[in-house]
């Protein structure tokens, strides 16, 4: 069976094609994505809101959407892509919509920003290049689940676990590189992700300070500014919890290179972090954290059929990219040669 029309999900059953909001299909299933066909062959689980007039508004209000402006919107934008460029835009999906509304419409910020995206796999290769889900060190990630996104019916939520590594042997870009095709995947299938933004919970139970070694200034200033300068980011908070004492002190490593505005929304906790339970009703979480829904274990095994479904998209991405990674133009940067304070980048 065929699923498309963008994030809405339609499943063929025995009583005709029917349409799902947060949906689980345990059949074989075949995604059409732009060019590349995504197989899905056990449990697909994301949670797919409905795009409601409260969202249409917070779309027009916060990023100057309507139906009109975007359609000339995202014309003029693929138009300016494969003049400048020279390469195809994959027409379908959700992806360049969702990479425009993170940018609020707003033609230089877009241009930007784009500029920078399509230099990743050289500026970053440790994180946007050999982006295969098979390979061994993105399976390992992918079953240990640091990366565990659930949803509520007006936010977009991820929990990102440290308790599941070996700190010696893991690579912290490979973390950040799974992080970012979730994120791909988020901007593909879900037409509210970039509406009403990201709330980032960050358990540092169990993390070790051997970590530490990997997370040198350089490293941070190479991991946000690239995907800060590269990628639209509407993170609405940011929560640390299970905070040992020196959590804080360490957030002081890259304070420097993130902006007032994501400051201002990031919050410490320690073993009670019931606050975040008042913006993120708990019941929403998973079992592990008191929610009423899905375990860790149904979120990890979930996702990693989700991005082993996507492998295909990876692999013509990482091949499109390598063929704009190419592309010379007066443009182009490097992270090494970024001037300027990354308080002046737009994080909403």
């Amino acid at each position: 069976m065929t699923l498309s029309c963008g994030s809405k999900f339609l499943v063929a059953t025995d009583k005709g094609i029917c349409c799902i909001g947060r949906f689980v299909i345990k059949t074989h299933v075949c995604v059409s994505l732009c060019t590349t066909e995504v197989n899905l062959e056990r449990t697909y689980d994301m949670y797919a809101r409905p795009f409601t007039k409260e969202i249409e508004k917070k779309a027009r209000d916060e990023l100057n959407e309507t139906p009109g402006h975007r359609e000339e919107f995202l014309r003029n934008f693929r138009e300016w892509i494969q003049t400048e460029y020279r390469v195809q835009c994959r027409p379908e999906g959700l992806w360049l919509l969702n990479y425009v509304r993170g940018c609020k419409f707003c033609n230089q910020t877009v241009k930007k920003k784009f500029t920078n995206f399509v230099k990743l796999e050289t500026a970053a290769p440790e994180m946007f290049s050999n982006r295969d889900p098979l390979l061994p060190e993105i399976q390992e990630i992918l079953r240990k689940g640091a990366i565990i996104p659930f949803g509520t019916p007006d936010k977009e939520c991820v929990i990102v676990k440290w308790d599941v590594f070996e700190f010696d042997k893991v690579d912290f870009y490979d973390v950040m590189k799974v992080a970012m095709m979730v994120m791909d995947v988020f901007m593909n299938e879900n037409d509210t992700c970039m509406v009403i933004g990201h709330y980032v919970i960050v358990d540092f139970k169990g993390f070790s300070l051997s970590l530490l070694k990997q997370l040198t200034p350089f490293t941070l200033k190479k991991i946000f500014y690239n995907i800060f300068l590269s990628y639209p980011c509407r993170i609405k908070a940011l929560y640390f919890v299970n905070c040992p004492g020196y959590v804080q002190t360490l957030f002081g490593l890259a304070k420097p290179f993130i902006s007032k505005k994501l400051g201002s929304r990031t919050s410490f906790y320690g073993e009670n972090f019931e606050e975040v339970f008042s913006v993120i009703p708990r019941r929403y979480f998973p079992t592990e954290y008191g929610g009423n829904d899905e375990s860790i274990d149904d979120i990890i095994g979930n996702w990693k059929i989700i991005i082993e479904g996507y492998r295909d998209w990876f692999l013509e991405d990482l091949a499109n990219t390598n063929d704009r990674s190419r592309v010379k133009d007066k443009n182009s940067y490097n992270s090494y040669d970024i001037q300027g304070s990354f308080k002046k980048l737009d994080i909403d």
